[in-house]
């Protein structure tokens, strides 16, 4: 693992605009082009990632390690959910539950909203919320509407300022 001061010595990041940058010119790498690829992950996330010498970071370690002068401890969260927004005022430290709470909602989501789902037996929307290893019933909703509300407020009372601000 790369330590701070080789970080500081490869690259420059803006924490302004989160862009992670090359400080040298080497074979394909030249001086102020953006560092690393922009790859998609299993759950459809994007990242930039960036190769030194043949291990793979992701930009937005990189960035807390020049911004901190040490590596997170914990997980990298990007507030907004877009993970290549690397802005410093968009990165947060947080725990692996903290991050599971700010996942968008999954692509094949019937509904469109975490949280809930339709309920085909009970012809109802059925609103929960997963809280540490145990998911709470929310209740039953005749709306989509109603449900989403449901979950938006318990969203809002259990996860707080780690909550999807957009589903």
């Amino acid at each position: 693992m790369i330590d701070y001061q080789l970080a500081k010595a490869l690259f420059n990041y803006c924490p302004k605009t989160g862009a992670l940058t090359w400080r040298i010119t080497t074979g394909s790498f030249k001086v102020g082009q953006e560092a690393g690829t922009v790859a998609r992950n299993e759950d459809y996330c994007s990242y930039r990632n960036v190769s030194i010498f043949n291990e793979r970071y992701k930009a937005h370690r990189i960035a807390w390690l020049l911004q901190t002068g040490s590596w997170p401890e914990k997980y990298i969260d990007h507030i907004d959910g877009d993970g290549l927004n690397n802005k410093w005022e968009n990165l947060r430290q947080v725990s692996p539950s903290q991050n599971l709470v700010n996942q968008k909602v999954r692509s094949d989501s019937a509904s469109g909203i975490k949280g809930v789902s339709y309920n085909k037996r009970r012809s109802a929307w059925q609103a929960y919320i997963n809280l540490g290893r145990k998911r709470k019933h929310l209740g039953y909703h005749e709306t989509l509407e109603e449900a989403a509300a449901a979950r938006l407020a318990a969203q809002q009372r259990f996860h707080g300022e780690f909550s999807r601000k957009v589903s």
